[in-house]
């Protein structure tokens, strides 16, 4: 079957090894926490609002050069790329019951991860709860991934079982 929006094949191996690579950077981040990697660098930044109550003086730049630590960023975008490549690549067999495990999987996921954020709402506050949209967005793609993986895995297990 011609599948028009997923990455090819091998885009599955690329992404594991771009999460690997976003772990083994946390990794380093926590073991070495004075190390310099991807500090001080500069980067291009559209706005900075700062961190308003621990520098109320902080000049809000606009479209300006500054220098920061990209940790996070790399993490992030290597990590999601990651989440992307193994959700969205096409399998070796892509058929009709394969596209039907990944709606199911991708509603299921939904229903889950707003469950997620619902819950989030009613029982965490303060500060906290900024960073529960970012991962809610993260919930999203593992939650699928996880439960496509799965209901693949089982379905196969089945029918090698029946032969």
């Amino acid at each position: 079957m011609k599948t028009k929006f997923l990455f090819p094949n091998k885009f599955i191996k690329i992404g594991w090894i771009l999460i690997g690579l976003s772990v083994v950077i946390v990794l380093l981040n926590t073991l070495y926490p004075k190390n310099e990697l991807l500090t001080h660098l500069p980067v291009f930044c559209i706005y900075d609002s700062g961190v308003p109550l621990l520098n109320p003086s902080h000049h809000n730049p606009i479209m300006e050069i500054k220098f920061d630590d990209i940790n996070f960023e790399v993490i992030s975008i290597l990590f999601i790329l990651g989440c992307l490549f193994i959700g969205f690549s096409s399998l070796k067999l892509e058929d009709e019951f394969t596209m039907k495990l990944r709606l199911e999987s991708l509603l299921w996921s939904m229903y889950l991860n707003f469950l997620i954020f619902m819950l989030s709402i009613i029982f965490i506050y303060g500060i906290v709860f900024i960073w529960i949209p970012f991962f809610s967005l993260l919930a999203f793609l593992i939650i699928y991934i996880i439960r496509f993986y799965y209901v693949l895995y089982k379905s196969i297990k089945i029918g090698t079982n029946e032969k």
